[in-house]
């Protein structure tokens, strides 16, 4: 039994609620609760953001508000987590895509049987155009269906920092990228397609389907309810480096970056995962 789109819509509409949590930025300890923070200079009213996102989402029942527009456009720079410039350009066309070796071995992968039971599941279980179907499947992987199960709920896939992106090239606010190196990119994109791939094998393809089908949606309703407990969760992962998982070790990494930043009338939007947790950007 799955999850009704009405019950999903009350829990998307709670999406990106625009309370915002004063957060000095010489602070101490201070409760890790909320996704949208202002981080005031001290000796000013120099404001910076930082607001926790969802990478994915249903377009349709979801919109930023316009406590986040409105903030954004008090900022001079936008930052997000990765954002193409003419130097990452270079890298890209004279590395090459992901090698094969970085990626999940071919026989651990869904064979076209799978990919079949896979459309059956969603064309024939889930009512999903069978056109649909066809032109998001051309995108999707054994490690990410969420655009087939976006609509499945009948809406489009959205991101957060697209429409971060757009609201700021609509006021020429400069949009520039925490992650730089294209090679490293490569690597993190290998692993999280490593991690899915493992997530999925094993068990029934319906029953994976379902699962996946559930995890996602709670994965909505806890952003919606700010459960900062479960997005935690949501980052941690297999141990990347120097003990820590990719997101915690890309977080080390921002830090002095991000140190600056909110010194410089910035809105950062990093991945709601981030933010929380020991190695989180907000304890950091």
């Amino acid at each position: 039994m799955h999850l009704s789109n009405k019950l999903f819509a009350i829990a998307i509409n709670r999406l990106l609620l625009g309370v915002i949590a004063l957060l000095s930025f010489n602070a101490g300890c201070f409760s890790q609760q909320g996704l949208f923070w202002a981080v005031v200079k001290p000796g000013t009213t120099d404001t910076s953001y930082l607001l926790g996102t969802l990478h994915t989402y249903p377009k349709r029942v979801v919109q930023l508000p316009e406590t986040v527009k409105q903030k954004l456009s008090q900022s001079k720079q936008l930052f997000i987590e990765i954002q193409l410039d003419w130097k990452m350009v270079v890298q890209i066309l004279t590395a090459g895509t992901i090698s094969s070796e970085m990626m999940p071995s071919e026989d651990a992968r869904w064979t076209q049987k799978d990919w079949d039971s896979v459309k059956a599941w969603f064309v024939n279980g889930n009512h999903l155009d069978a056109h649909a179907y066809d032109r998001l499947q051309n995108n999707a992987s054994d490690s990410k269906l969420s655009a087939l199960y976006m609509a499945s709920y009948g809406c489009e896939q959205g991101a957060v920092e697209e429409d971060l992106k757009a609201a700021a090239r609509q006021r020429k606010i400069p949009i520039k990228g925490l992650d730089r190196d294209w090679d490293e990119i490569q690597n993190w994109y290998a692993h999280y397609a490593n991690l899915g791939s493992e997530e999925w094998q094993g068990g029934s393809i319906d029953s994976l389907l379902d699962g996946g089908y559930y995890q996602l949606a709670d994965l909505f309703i806890s952003y919606a309810i700010q459960d900062t407990t479960a997005l935690a969760k949501a980052g941690k992962g297999a141990v990347w480096h120097e003990g820590l998982t990719l997101v915690e070790w890309r977080n080390r990494n921002w830090m002095p970056q991000l140190n600056q930043l909110m010194q410089q009338q910035s809105f950062v939007a990093v991945g709601a995962a981030h933010l929380f947790g020991a190695n989180g950007v907000l304890h950091l």
